[in-house]
């Protein structure tokens, strides 16, 4: 699972090794920098 902001997400996109691509098995578009840990597991659980 990649959590990154959105353009951060995009650029990793394009420079990732092929075997790491096939094990990614989602991605969240989100900045999680500052929020505390419970903020992190629900917005995590929700997606």
């Amino acid at each position: 699972m990649l959590v990154a902001p959105p353009l951060v997400l995009g650029e990793m996109r394009h420079k990732l090794h092929k075997e790491v691509e096939e094990r990614i098995v989602g991605e969240i578009p989100k900045t999680l920098t500052g929020h505390p840990i419970p903020n992190m597991e629900k917005i995590l659980l929700a997606a």
